[in-house]
C-alpha cells in the first residue's frame, strides 16, 4: 500500500463536505447494491425481534432471490407478518429447530414452506442457513428429504466439488443486538466466512439502530451508500446531518489510512487493546476510502 513511515499515526480534520474520486483499484463496497445491483441475493432471518419499519423490510424482501429463516428466525418473521398484516412466506426454515415454535412450524409447513431440521451442534444455525443458501442456489429443485436430519446438508456440501462462483449478497437481519454472545459469534463467523466463501458478501442491518455493519477486507476499499451512477451526484444528496462511522479492528491489529471522514487517518495503528476510530463522521459526499493492512468492520449510519 506504500505507507510512508514519516507520516505514521497522522490525523487530519476535514471540512464537513468533500468529494472523493474512487481509485480504479479500490474494491467498492456498497450495501445498497443489494436492492438493484447484479448478482444473487439471499435474505437470512435470525432469531431476534424484527424492529425495522415495514418499508425497510419490504425493500429487502422484494430484492431477495432466496429467503431463509434460521430456526427461531421463523418465529420472528411470523410475528412480524401477523402484526403488520403481511403474507410473507420464507423459502426455507432450517436449524436444530430447538427455538422454532410448534404452531409456527405447522403454519409454514401448511403453506408449503420447506422446514428442515439439522440437529448437529457442530454447526450453528447460521452455518446451516448459509450451507442451504449455497446448495439451493446451485440447485433450485433441491429436495431436502434426500438428506438426513442431523448434518446431511453440510456433509453433502463437503462432498461436492461444485460451488457458486458468482457473487452472492447475503442480507442478514437479527444477527446484531440481543444476546452479546450471539453478536460476537456472528462477528467471528463473518471473519471466517471471508476465507471460506470469498464470493459471499454479507450485509448486516442493525435491528436496533439505523446502520449497516460491513466486513471490510484487507486492502483498498471504497465504502459508499450510493450506486456508481450516483457518485457524481454526491453534493446533491448530502444529508443535513453527517452519518456516524466506526472503523472497528475486531479481527486483528491493523494500520489504517482513510479519505472522506471528518477525522481522516494516515498509517494509523488501530487495535481492540489500543486506538479505535469510533464516532467518526462521513464527510465524503459519495463515500470514503479506507486502506487497511487487515480485515476490519465498519458501521455506517443510514
Amino acid at each position: 500500500m506504500g505507507f510512508t513511515p514519516a507520516a505514521d499515526n497522522l490525523v487530519t480534520e476535514n471540512p464537513d463536505h468533500i468529494h472523493i474520486m474512487p481509485p480504479a483499484d479500490a474494491r467498492v463496497i456498497c450495501p445498497t447494491d443489494y436492492f438493484s445491483g447484479p448478482g444473487k441475493k439471499v435474505l437470512l432471518l435470525l432469531n431476534q425481534e424484527i424492529k425495522l419499519p415495514v418499508a425497510a423490510v419490504q425493500q429487502v424482501w422484494d430484492a431477495s432471490q432466496l429467503r431463509i429463516c434460521a430456526d427461531g428466525g421463523a418465529n420472528q418473521l411470523y410475528k412480524y407478518s401477523l402484526k403488520h398484516g403481511l403474507d410473507w412466506l420464507p423459502d426455507f426454515v432450517i436449524g436444530d429447530l430447538d427455538s422454532l415454535r410448534p404452531d409456527v412450524s405447522i403454519f409454514y409447513k401448511s403453506k408449503g414452506v420447506k422446514v428442515k431440521q439439522q440437529a448437529s451442534q457442530y454447526y450453528s444455525d447460521l452455518d446451516k442457513a448459509i450451507t442451504l443458501s449455497n446448495l439451493a442456489l446451485l440447485d433450485s429443485t433441491i429436495n431436502l428429504d434426500d438428506y438426513d436430519d442431523y448434518d446431511g446438508l453440510s456433509k453433502h456440501e463437503e462432498s461436492i466439488t461444485d460451488s457458486i462462483k458468482d457473487k452472492v449478497s447475503v442480507f442478514m437481519m437479527g444477527s446484531i443486538g440481543g444476546r452479546f454472545d450471539h453478536t460476537v459469534s456472528t462477528i467471528s463467523k463473518l471473519i471466517k466466512l471471508h476465507q471460506t466463501r470469498p464470493n459471499f458478501e454479507f450485509i448486516v442491518r442493525n435491528n436496533e439502530y439505523n446502520e449497516y455493519i460491513l466486513f471490510i477486507p484487507k486492502g483498498r476499499n471504497f465504502v459508499t451508500l450510493l450506486q456508481e451512477k450516483d457518485y457524481h451526484r454526491g453534493e446533491e444528496l448530502v444529508k443535513a446531518s453527517l452519518p456516524l462511522v466506526g472503523l472497528l479492528p475486531l479481527a486483528c491489529p491493523v494500520r489504517l489510512s482513510t479519505t472522506g471522514l471528518k477525522w481522516d487517518v494516515t498509517n494509523w495503528e488501530s487495535s481492540i487493546e489500543g486506538k479505535v476510530s469510533a464516532n467518526n463522521l462521513l464527510v465524503g459526499d459519495n463515500g470514503f476510502l479506507v486502506d487497511t493492512t487487515g480485515p476490519i468492520f465498519v458501521n455506517i449510519e443510514i
